[in-house]
């Protein structure tokens, strides 16, 4: 069984969050690393971590 995040993650700066944001909108990315930023700009966003 998965183990619940304890730790709060740290905040994205502003150019992380631009080039998590790029790479969500670009059509030719690997679809893993769309996941994977979407999936962080969710937990910056407020969303848990298991969501």
């Amino acid at each position: 069984m998965a183990t619940m995040q304890q730790e709060r993650s740290r905040p994205l700066t502003l150019a992380e969050e631009r080039e998590l944001t790029t790479i969500t909108r670009a059509s030719s990315e690997r679809l893993d690393r769309v996941r994977r930023a979407r999936a962080l700009l969710a937990v910056a966003g407020g969303q848990s971590f298991g969501a």
